[in-house]
């Protein structure tokens, strides 16, 4: 199976393994268009937040809506510690969503192999694997399986790394003080054709335990 591809090594780190762009070696990338990232906030007790995104390129949608300049999105919400986040209107949301084109790239130099009728199977375990709870998984599981169940057969890299020097948050309270969560859980995939020549597996750490202030973010891109 292709979840067998999906091993564990380390502990307590906030992000996935991903693979970092080889610069010795000449490598075909593309632009990436992350869709569907989506940001869950889960503070140990409710309270005013302001979000900002720095990203490395331009956002194509937002949802909450919210000013950009330059790359740069700031959302303003109270979040509640079972996850739901609201805006100054009183309309809630389960999480923070936007799209973007980047003017960087990512590269598959590992990953796994993933055969249409396997993909719930490999996403569950991928899933569990990151520290995404149920309801994440679900998301996550039906945006991404029909893309990847599209394709006969799809190469699946964890790419956080690479796409987190890209995308990152600010939090700061309503005084303006930086929070720095307590746990953080990103998850960033890669879906590509599959190459001619066989590509490595990828170890990928143990989720960091989800207490305190929790983050938590997936989202991918399609090559």
């Amino acid at each position: 199976m292709a979840a067998a591809l999906l091993g564990l090594a380390g502990s307590g780190t906030a992000l996935l393994a991903g693979c970092a762009p080889d610069e010795d070696e000449d490598k075909d990338v593309q632009e990436v268009l992350p869709e569907k990232p989506v940001l869950y906030l889960y503070p140990t007790s409710t309270m005013g937040l302001k979000v900002r995104l720095d990203y490395d390129g331009e956002f194509t949608h937002l949802y909450p809506d919210a000013p950009t300049d330059d790359g740069r999105v700031e959302w303003e919400v109270t979040a509640s510690p079972n996850g739901v986040l609201t805006d100054s209107s009183g309309r809630t949301y389960p999480y923070l969503f936007w799209e973007g084109r980047s003017r960087r790239n990512l590269t598959q130099d590992a990953g796994a192999v993933v055969a249409a009728d396997e993909t719930n199977d490999f996403l569950e375990n991928l899933s569990a694997a990151a520290g995404l709870d149920d309801l994440e998984a679900a998301d996550l599981i039906t945006y991404w399986a029909p893309r990847i169940a599209a394709r006969e057969r799809t190469l699946v890299t964890v790419a956080t790394e690479q796409y987190a020097t890209m995308a990152r948050y600010t939090l700061t309270d309503a005084t303006g003080q930086e929070i720095i969560p307590d746990a953080v859980i990103r998850l960033f995939l890669v879906i590509g054709p599959v190459p001619n020549d066989p590509v490595p597996e990828q170890k990928l750490p143990a989720p960091p335990r989800r207490t305190g202030f929790t983050m938590v973010e997936w989202g991918g891109t399609e090559l």
